[in-house]
């Protein structure tokens, strides 16, 4: 029986000691969201958990100008651990978060964003008391985006401060280089890290994408930084996927998350060294269901990977599922994501097994809110104890003085789809909705108002974007003709 060595290149949980000799080449579960928050104990300084003071995604909810965190040991009896105050841009995005803790000391995190509503700038700054005097730097970060995927970082850069010189020190930087063809396709992806010591910026990776005659990627190939002789380095081929079929193809970035998205594979073959590796196929759900899909990566030796993502409702809840095995051994993993009629999350919970079928929880966490018409006013943080076999809580959130939440939100492309079958794009909101519909170049090419379906036929083949604005929410899609 053979040994693998199992990798999960975005999951940072391990299964136990499965060991497989493949390579994973795309993005498998994302990143446990609950994993990510900033969880500290009784006593510590800490931030707010983020997704316990976030509100519903799509619903308007109030917007809390107070929070109120406490910890709990024993569950029942509850210790006041900061108090934050907050402020919001017209969009509903947090402006300023000033969070007093229980020791008297203060930080400050400042926000600004674009005009699509991503993050540009972070500033963090602290002082031991209220009367100690002035807020002190303590670091910064800055973003910046792609004009034509506007959810794409270019540009990343994270200074701290140095008290000492009274000046900001460079601490990390990195760009994106995207480069287009005339179409506005894009051709190449460069990473590039910048090096304080030689002033200088450093290719790190770079994604090349090959075009077929119907102006749609066929092949994208990854190139990394290698030692390509003694103190010599240079850029060499990971690999490539080859033989791109698509269900649905927009601007590529890479070969990562190419069965959900806007960007939806339906098969392709995986070289390395020039060797054919593997194969991927995938299947989608049929139009105007929940999306699901179902990718399976069969290497060459019969060894399969099976992804799934599926969304549970319409609340955005979701399930992601990774399975590998060869011959009669398998492993894998699960991550379920639940949220409620607010699309506020409630639970997040992580599974492994060992045979597929028998799944054994290994980290679970529920969030539990309590609402005051279209305001939350509380939020229970649980965590799952394995001893007792129970939930157990360890944090809470009290919201108060509400402000009113802006109703402009961008929602998420599942509420509507291209169909390529009939040319239209099909709508779930009921109401009649104002559309614009630009060419990948930034160009209107056809705007209006519908209800339900737009009928697309009109357009010349090549790969658009369409706004669509309701009373209530605001969507964007990126689709293929």
């Amino acid at each position: 029986m053979k040994n693998f060595t199992l990798l999960f290149l975005c999951v940072g949980l391990c299964v136990n000691s499965f060991a497989v000799k493949h390579t994973s080449f795309g993005s498998k579960i994302s990143k446990n969201k609950f994993a990510e928050e900033i969880f500290y104990k009784p006593g510590e300084k800490s931030t707010t958990v983020k997704v316990l003071r976030k509100p519903g995604k799509d619903m308007n909810l109030m917007l809390p100008g107070t929070i109120e965190i406490y910890f709990s040991i024993d569950g029942e009896s509850w210790d006041l651990e900061s108090t934050s105050a907050c402020t919001y841009n017209s969009d509903g995005k947090i402006l300023t978060e000033t969070i007093t803790y229980s020791d008297g000391s203060v930080s400050k995190y400042t926000y600004t964003y674009d005009k699509n509503g991503m993050k540009t700038s972070y500033l963090e700054q602290a002082m031991e008391s209220e009367e100690s005097g002035n807020l002190e730097n303590i670091q910064r970060k800055f973003w910046e985006y792609d004009p034509v995927v506007t959810d794409f970082v270019t540009k990343q850069e994270y200074q701290s401060w140095n008290a000492n010189t009274n000046a900001w020190e460079q601490a990390y930087l990195h760009t994106k280089v995207i480069e287009r063809n005339k179409q506005g396709d894009v051709e190449s992806v460069e990473t590039r890290l910048y090096f304080a010591n030689t002033d200088q910026y450093d290719v790190m990776e770079q994604y090349e994408m090959l075009f077929n005659d119907r102006n749609l990627v066929s092949t994208i190939i990854k190139k990394t930084l290698t030692e390509i002789a003694p103190q010599e380095y240079g850029l060499e081929e990971a690999y490539r996927f080859t033989n791109l079929e698509w269900a649905q193809c927009g601007q590529v970035l890479s070969t990562e998350n190419l069965s959900y998205g806007t960007n939806l594979a339906k098969s392709y073959d995986i070289i390395q060294n020039g060797e054919k590796v593997a194969t991927n196929r995938t299947t989608y759900s049929p139009a105007g269901e929940l999306f699901s899909s179902e990718s399976v990566l069969t290497y060459i030796d019969n060894a399969t990977e099976t992804f799934t993502h599926k969304l549970l409702d319409n609340n955005g809840s979701y399930e992601q599922k990774f399975l590998m095995q060869f011959e009669d051994e398998i492993m894998g993993e699960k991550y379920i994501e639940k949220y409620d009629e607010y699309k506020t999350l409630t639970e997040g919970s992580y599974y492994v097994t060992e045979d597929g079928e028998l799944w054994d929880m290994g980290e679970s966490n529920k969030y539990i809110p309590a609402y005051d018409g279209n305001k939350m006013t509380e939020m229970i943080f649980q965590m799952y104890n394995y001893d007792s076999g129970e939930y157990e809580s360890v944090q809470k959130d009290v919201y108060s003085n509400h402000i009113p939440a802006a109703v402009n939100h961008v929602s998420a492309s599942k509420n509507m789809f291209f169909d390529p079958a009939n040319n239209t794009i099909v709508i779930s909101e009921n109401d009649v909705c104002s559309y614009s519909v630009y060419a990948i170049n930034g160009t209107l090419v056809k705007s209006g108002q519908a209800k339900g379906k737009i009928d697309m036929s009109s357009l010349a083949k090549g790969a658009y974007i369409i706004r669509i604005q309701t009373g209530q929410s605001n969507m964007v899609l990126k689709f293929i003709k």
